[in-house]
């Protein structure tokens, strides 16, 4: 089984229309890892072919779990039918809750990014990366110097697709203009964050591919569930303390009353089928350590809203 299919902007590159994210708890030390290759499966049989990680997320721990979790799967489905991208340029741990409050360290230097590229490949056994994201990167970081190494780096086939992994409108705004070197945004957008939709067109229009994160608000947009594990704390953890996530939870909230009260699907598979019906995302990525999470979320793929749902979702 494979979810459909749709292009990356013009970078001439396919991926699936939902992606797994290789982060926070999965690749958690917390989280056996045994437990997280089952997930890994269920990704697998599920049809995602595009998995998106980072250099730093889960403390660093999230790559090379990945690289040794995904030889077995190559086995099942061959390299070249995945889509592999990380991350990098962030100095800073991720995924640990002490680190919330941590200022993150940068470094957007051409060394420190074909390092860390370098680094991203090895650690994941893959040969190359479909896609590189420089990770909170600004128009501010640019120099002349690392956007001609990125292009050199893509034309030696090291990355096929460079990237920038952003929550700020004015450097989307940024990359429209520079369509020569970046292929693809990853943004924040969901049911909670309707507001990127205008900029998530004019990117569409320049040719980039745009890769919806967030889409669940970081579980706000769902309804409460119970506390069964440590999982769960940490999940509950990180969305009550994080003050981006406190914010998302205020704009998630009216939104949310209209998800858990439709009938057609679950709350969560209509908030990827509000994502997936707009026509200039080109996948939505979700992270998770459960593997009936995982069939869920696959299951969106096939969701289509009603006018009424989309309308009350758009008024909420």
């Amino acid at each position: 089984m494979t979810l459909a299919l749709r292009p990356l902007g013009k970078s001439g590159i396919s991926l699936t229309q939902i992606g797994f994210g290789a982060s926070g708890f999965w690749g958690d030390t917390r989280f056996p890892e045994p437990m997280a290759a089952k997930v890994l499966q269920a990704v697998t049989d599920a049809g995602i072919r595009f998995i998106d990680t980072g250099r730093n997320y889960s403390g660093f721990h999230a790559e090379p779990r990945l690289g040794r979790l995904l030889q077995p799967i190559f086995r099942q489905v061959a390299r070249d039918q995945w889509i592999l991208s990380s991350k990098g340029g962030t100095l800073t741990p991720a995924g640990a809750l002490s680190n919330l409050w941590t200022r993150e360290r940068k470094d957007f230097s051409l060394t420190n990014i074909q390092a860390g590229i370098g680094q991203s490949i090895a650690n994941l056994q893959c040969d190359y990366l479909d896609m590189f994201f420089l990770h909170g990167f600004t128009q501010a970081d640019a120099t002349d110097e690392l956007l001609r190494g990125l292009q050199c780096l893509r034309e030696t086939g090291r990355i096929r697709a460079i990237g920038v992994n952003t929550h700020t409108e004015s450097d989307m705004q940024w990359l429209c203009a520079h369509r020569d070197v970046f292929d693809v945004a990853l943004i924040d957008y969901g049911p909670a964050a309707r507001h990127r939709e205008e900029i998530i067109g004019q990117m569409h229009a320049a040719g980039l591919g745009v890769i919806a994160g967030t889409v669940l608000g970081q579980g706000h947009v769902l309804p409460p569930r119970p506390m069964r594990n440590k999982k769960d704390w940490w999940y509950l953890a990180r969305a009550k303390l994080k003050p981006s996530a406190r914010r998302l939870a205020e704009a998630a909230r009216p939104v949310r009353d209209v998800l858990s009260t439709q009938s057609e699907m679950t709350p969560a598979q209509a908030a990827f089928a509000y994502v997936l019906s707009n026509p200039g995302i080109s996948s939505a990525v979700f992270g998770s350590a459960d593997v009936a999470h995982v069939l869920e979320i696959a299951q969106a793929s096939d969701k289509h809203l009603s006018a009424e749902l989309t309308a009350a979702i758009r008024q909420s």
